[in-house]
């Protein structure tokens, strides 16, 4: 099983790659960039997660900045270089991989995982205030709710389940 910390190293290197994605096809600012994310994530990722990634990809040179100045207002462009056109290039089945998933968390959050998810990041972040009660009714919860899940994944699949 992988940890959190595996996950989001992932998730990181998986916006890198859907940034270069969507600058494959114009350049973008900031904003612009987080809204064709939303296309493809099925929410907006938000500046805290896509402003150090830019920064990574520009120190990488896989894109470039450009100004550009737009009603008045002066705005950064970011535009994918040669390098990231190649970088993307070496990546495809893993961006492709990760559209799909994507695709199919949308059809979970359908089904409520999206507040189910912010439940329980609430509850992370109050739980040294959770009685030890309520502590153990989470675990009793969680425990169900996870063999529920593993119930209807025995039927389907053994191999995605051993690589998750």
């Amino acid at each position: 099983m992988r940890s959190v910390l595996d996950i989001y190293a992932r998730y990181r290197g998986i916006i890198r790659l859907l940034i270069l994605y969507v600058l494959r096809e114009k350049p973008l600012h900031g904003y612009g960039i987080m809204k064709e994310l939303k296309e493809i994530m099925g929410k907006m990722p938000g500046p805290g997660n896509i402003y150090p990634q830019i920064r990574y990809l520009l120190r990488k040179n896989y894109i470039e900045i450009h100004e550009e100045i737009r009603k008045g207002r002066k705005r950064k462009v970011y535009r994918i270089t040669e390098k990231g056109l190649e970088h993307l290039a070496e990546n495809m089945d893993r961006i492709n991989e990760a559209i799909e998933m994507f695709s199919r968390l949308k059809h979970l959050f359908d089904y409520g995982l999206r507040e189910i998810m912010a439940e329980l990041w609430v509850l992370i972040k109050i739980w040294d205030k959770v009685s030890d009660e309520d502590k153990a009714y989470v675990k009793e919860v969680l425990g169900r709710m996870k063999e529920e899940i593993a119930k209807i994944l025995v039927k389907y699949t053994r191999e995605t389940r051993a690589s998750a």
